[in-house]
């Protein structure tokens, strides 16, 4: 449930700042959830943010480290 509000936030927001913070909720998540929920849940929308907001080249650094984290949690 609290994953499909932040979709729903992510989706309408642009501010930078506010997608830094849910990527941050994100990653505080997904310690608590399995190899699936990550790869069916949170990858799925993190990945458009990388693409739709205007990151500065250190958030998106910061988006990218946090992804392959998330991948290489799916793959142990």
């Amino acid at each position: 449930m609290v994953l499909k509000t932040f979709e729903k936030i992510r989706g309408k927001e642009t501010d930078n700042e506010v997608i830094m913070i849910i990527l941050q909720i994100y990653e505080k998540a997904s310690t608590a959830l399995g190899p699936e929920e990550i790869g069916t849940k949170i990858l799925p929308s993190i990945i458009p943010m990388m693409v739709t907001a205007s990151l500065s080249r250190h958030q998106l650094g910061e988006m990218m480290r946090s992804v392959r984290s998330l991948l290489d949690r799916i793959e142990s």
